[in-house]
């Protein structure tokens, strides 16, 4: 395949192997380079951007040979568009803002061939990820266009909200009433506190409460910060799979709770979710007990691959909070440096490629097929380690 990359070459400062010293050979390991995270940010998004972006469709491909053989997935969009905002307020370059426009028309007519609802579609879920994006474009551009799709998104998923089944909640699927899954509750809290802020309407608040009481009362374990995947509001059974995304968005709705409420317990909430997803078995490698293994299991473009976007992107939000202890905020950021360490020293295969896979013990080869899934949430990381990076100096 015959693809120019734009990448950075990242300096390496080795020591000599051997010295001598009194006719003495002492051998000194090399150290490794220091990693230059603004370099790194710029290698992993520019890689998205050339293998996956299509400019004249405005949409991300799920491969790097940007075919789509898996089909069009919808949920996948918010977040490669928010590595490109990230990337924008990091860089202020304007190759980003100008993808900005492109995306809000492109993702439009594709979910408008497979469902003819413009924004919407049968997924709540589907639509509260492309919500919190279009809301976070607002806030960069303050074009009104992006925040009216948002509030649109926001009545629907509203509507979503029954008592019939599981005593409140949000249903995941509109075909679906009573499966009450974390994955569109939590967004759902939080879009809610993300609205309030774009607007100061408290109503937007109050539901973001009021959805995060539901989610502590039925998928969330206060004690130990565990979150479920479900309730099916038919029979009251629990669907006991755990993800990293639910994790993270419950702990960023917690937090933004805590923010607007000044309840205590929505801190002890965001905190013992936060720690839970970094100390459990659930979640760590075994074989290296630092990183997070891909949830979902494979290494291509299966969900599973794009759950630590999410949860690493709300992660960093509270490593920087502050609202933490000095010992938890160092614990926090430990796990943000290890994981975003380990993850560009041994899981991109060639730098000059710079595609990611789901493992991060090993990336995509040279001309081999990448997939937009496990590239988002690899670099999701490289742009958060970034920002922290630049925030520290």
């Amino acid at each position: 395949m015959n693809k120019n990359i734009l990448f950075t070459v990242l300096s390496v400062a080795m020591l000599p192997a051997f010295v001598a010293c009194d006719d003495v050979d002492e051998y000194e390991a090399p150290k490794p380079y220091v990693i230059d995270w603004s370099a790194a940010a710029d290698s992993s998004t520019m890689a998205l951007v050339n293998y996956f972006w299509d400019d004249s469709k405005g949409y991300f491909h799920t491969t790097s040979e940007k075919t789509d053989d898996l089909g069009w997935n919808y949920w996948p969009q918010a977040h490669s568009m928010d590595v490109i905002i990230d990337a924008y307020l990091r860089t202020k370059d304007t190759k980003y803002s100008a993808m900005f426009d492109k995306w809000f028309e492109g993702i439009k007519l594709q979910n408008d061939g497979g469902w003819t609802g413009g924004y919407t579609n049968d997924f709540y879920d589907d639509e509260a990820w492309i919500a919190l994006t279009m809301t976070r474009l607002y806030k960069v551009t303050d074009d009104a266009k992006y925040l009216g799709v948002a509030k649109t998104l926001y009545e629907d998923i509203m509507g979503g909200w029954n008592e019939q089944y599981g005593g409140g909640g949000i249903a995941w699927r509109k075909s679906q009433p009573w499966s009450k899954n974390a994955c569109i509750n939590g967004p759902a809290s939080l879009l809610s506190f993300k609205l309030y802020e774009a607007t100061g309407d408290k109503t937007y608040a109050e539901n973001g409460v009021k959805i995060h009481e539901w989610v502590r009362e039925n998928l969330l374990n206060p004690a130990t910060g565990e979150v479920v995947d479900g309730l099916n509001g038919q029979t009251g059974e629990l669907t006991g799979w755990n993800f990293t995304y639910n994790q993270g968005t419950v702990m960023a709705a917690a937090l933004e709770a805590y923010h607007y409420t000044g309840n205590e317990l929505y801190l002890k909430d965001a905190r013992r979710a936060a720690n839970f997803t970094i100390s459990s078995s659930k979640f760590l490698d075994s074989s290296i007990n630092t990183i997070m293994r891909e949830n979902g299991g494979k290494p291509g473009n299966d969900d599973g691959g794009l759950f630590r976007a999410v949860f690493f992107r709300y992660f960093c939000d509270v490593v920087e909070s502050g609202d933490f202890d000095e010992s938890w905020h160092k614990k926090f950021l430990a796990c943000m440096n290890s994981s975003s360490e380990y993850l560009w020293r041994h899981g991109v295969a060639d730098k000059r490629w710079v595609l990611f896979s789901g493992d991060w013990q090993n990336g995509v080869e040279p001309n081999g097929t990448g997939h937009l899934n496990p590239q988002v949430s690899a670099c999701t990381v490289m742009e958060m380690r970034a920002r922290l990076e630049t925030a520290s100096k």
